[in-house]
């Protein structure tokens, strides 16, 4: 192969993987990654890939690992797009990060080079306080070979398994995104001398943002241009002199975003440059005299031409535009003659070039201000605001159950125009959806430990004025017992008319309640469960007609109470349980008047700090706060604490919530 004689390569090679498939040399490698690497060379991908992925499967099962098998594995089937494979290739991504910073098995410098490839890749991405818990360098250009054995791998594992948006699949599509992007830029945009990685700079914004929205090149090769630049007597400039150059903006997440790309010499890297730098070095300067009015009317003319080409891509250039194109007009207008409120050339470009500078100093600056440091794949539907909210309460075993309460907000459930103008010419009905809810219980490491699904199916939705769904309860089958994350999805589909088949996705919402910690079934301890928001409908202080309120704004007229369960009461010396409740309501801006009533397990009404006696260790609660008389401001916060205290040990615990304090529906 050294010698480029791949055919011979193959000949000697494949009786090898015929008779020993997990054969590996300490030195080398394994025979499947030359195997496949002689293969590929002889444009032969698919048999590439597969005796890659054969060569994958029989080291698994020898517990055998080898870091270029897997590097040239996830890169051909990502770089190839060979989504039947995709689930075997982030696995076998995610072992080699288990990998890093493991000194089981001594690595070559080959080996720790691809190692500390994958982590210099990852470090475009990885936020600053994840990298220093693994002892990575925050700047991808400080990550050394040296990485690929001190780094701890599992950290980074925990961090990828933390990323997964989508808990109601069974794949974590931002690591599928970031490998995708890996192979892309490791095929788009290679460059032999780019450092630190083997792809230039455009390379490096593409993994940390993705495929740009727009994009476009400047080749200077207008009419009116290069008739300036043939001019006889003009400044000689040739178009070899105007560097190659891109264009990328990102309006999907900020309009003023964007990243001009430039090769400043023949065949360099493209590095992130500036207007300035797209244009030849006689055009940035010499301004003065005869000649430098010349020279300034070619760079005057230069700049229109980018800008230009940029007007349809960014706000921002149409003003640059109309300045430089409406000097040029009047001045041919004029036929060279000055009018009294336009300036010399010299002067104009002067002001021009200097205007630039400071334009793209600001933008760079809009940049370091405004761009996430990377973002996941583009969404795939629109998304779907659901009021969410979550309770912990003790089952008798001692485990946490965790409860969600949930509902649609207003509106949410209406497609857009634009969802319906795509849809109406097929089979649909957009007064009727499919709802279906996902939950995922998720170990300490974020792995999936149980998931539950509910469907639900909802009609009306064009019918109704702020259409939503009644507030859904749902509570975790299974209990923890130490800290646990919790990961939720909401997907709604259209239905087909007729048969009610599923249709396409519409919309989708997810959230993850991330570092939930277990209550302590310790019986020596004073426990209590969070505090789960009912409200109460018709005026009926009943907790049988309280209906869960998952919302987070709270009005005036709003019968706001909470249920919550004391665990733990001792027993005091004549066999009886006895603890105060407490409530405090509080405004961010100003305390209102607030008048309420406790609610206990006969119903009986008592005042807003009761101290209460019972029988049993385990006592169930109710609150209802009278909101009519509240005089905090619109837009101000309630914040609610509970405080239990057991007057016979003295322990006490609380447990708060908040809520956005809005004006009356009728206001």
């Amino acid at each position: 192969m050294e010698q480029g004689e791949n055919q011979r390569a193959v000949e000697l090679l494949e009786p090898v993987f015929v008779d020993a498939p997990s054969y590996i040399d300490s030195v080398h490698g394994s025979v499947t990654y030359w195997l496949g690497q002689a293969l590929g060379e002889q444009d032969q991908p698919h048999r590439a890939r597969g005796v890659l992925r054969s060569g994958v499967i029989m080291m698994n099962e020898k517990d055998q690992f080898d870091p270029r098998l897997a590097d040239a594995f996830i890169h051909r089937v990502f770089a190839e797009q060979d989504s039947t494979n995709f689930d075997l290739a982030a696995e076998v991504y995610q072992e080699l990060l288990r990998q890093t910073g493991t000194d089981a098995v001594p690595r070559t410098a080959e080996e720790k080079r691809i190692i500390a490839d994958h982590l210099r890749h990852l470090a475009l991405i990885l936020p600053d306080e994840v990298a220093r818990r693994t002892g990575l360098p925050s700047e991808p250009k400080d990550v050394s070979i040296g990485h690929a054995t001190s780094v701890d791998g599992s950290i980074l594992l925990e961090w990828w398994r933390s990323q997964d948006s989508r808990p109601a699949t069974s794949v974590n599509e931002r690591l599928r995104t970031h490998l995708r992007r890996i192979a892309h830029a490791r095929v788009q945009y290679a460059h032999p001398d780019a450092s630190p990685f083997d792809f230039d700079e455009r390379g490096e914004i593409y993994v940390r943002l993705g495929p740009p929205d727009e994009t476009t090149e400047v080749s200077f090769n207008e009419s009116r241009l290069t008739e300036m630049l043939t001019r006889p007597g003009g400044v000689q400039v040739n178009l070899s002199a105007f560097p190659e150059n891109e264009f990328w903006s990102y309006g999907d997440f900020d309009q003023r975003t964007y990243y001009i790309f430039v090769e400043k010499k023949r065949g360099e890297p493209f590095t992130i440059g500036k207007v300035r730098d797209l244009l030849p070095r006689k055009l940035r300067q010499g301004f003065i005299g005869s000649r430098g009015r010349n020279r300034s009317m070619l760079m005057l003319a230069s700049l229109r031409a980018i800008y230009r080409k940029y007007v349809p891509l960014h706000p921002d250039m149409a003003t640059r535009y109309d300045r430089v194109a409406n000097y040029i007009a009047n001045w041919q207008l004029e036929q060279g003659e000055m009018s009294r409120t336009q300036r010399r050339p010299n002067e104009f470009a002067q002001r021009t070039m200097s205007d630039t500078r400071n334009q793209d100093r600001i933008a760079a600056m809009h940049r370091e201000e405004h761009t996430p440091q990377e973002l996941g794949g583009k969404k795939r539907a629109e998304s779907l605001d659901i009021a969410v909210r979550t309770a912990r309460f003790l089952n008798e075993d001692g485990t946490t159950r965790t409860e969600v309460y949930w509902a649609p907000e207003a509106q949410a459930l209406v497609p857009s125009e634009d969802q319906i103008e795509r849809f109406e010419d097929e089979e649909y009905n957009f007064d009727e959806y499919l709802l279906r809810f996902t939950a995922v219980q998720k170990t300490p490491d974020y792995r999936n430990r149980a998931a539950e699904r509910k469907r639900l199916r909802i009609t009306g939705v064009a019918e109704s004025e702020g259409v939503t769904i009644p507030a859904q309860s749902y509570s975790t089958e299974q209990g923890d017992s130490t800290l646990y994350h919790l990961g939720l999805q909401w997907d709604q589909y259209l239905l087909d008319s007729e048969e009610g088949r599923r249709g396409p996705k519409v919309k989708v919402a997810t959230t993850q309640q991330d570092s939930l910690r277990p209550l302590d079934p310790n019986e020596s301890t004073l426990e209590m469960s969070d505090l789960k928001p009912v409200a109460f409908l018709n005026g009926k202080l009943d907790p049988a007609e309280a209906m869960v309120y998952p919302f987070g704004d709270v009005r005036p007229n709003t019968q706001l109470g909470f249920y919550f369960e004391v665990y733990n009461l001792p027993f005091s010396a004549d066999d009886q349980t006895e603890y105060t409740v407490a409530y405090e309501v509080e405004g961010r801006k100003e305390r209102g008047a607030i008048a309420g009533a406790l609610l206990g397990e006969n119903g009986k009404r008592t005042t807003v700090e009761t101290t209460r006696r019972g029988s049993s260790r385990k006592a169930e609660e109710y609150i209802l706060l009278d909101l009519g008389d509240w005089e905090g401001e619109e837009g101000s916060s309630l914040d609610v604490t509970v405080r239990v205290k057991d007057e016979t040990s003295g322990m006490k615990v609380e447990r708060s919530i908040e809520f956005d304090f809005v004006a009356p529906l009728n206001k």
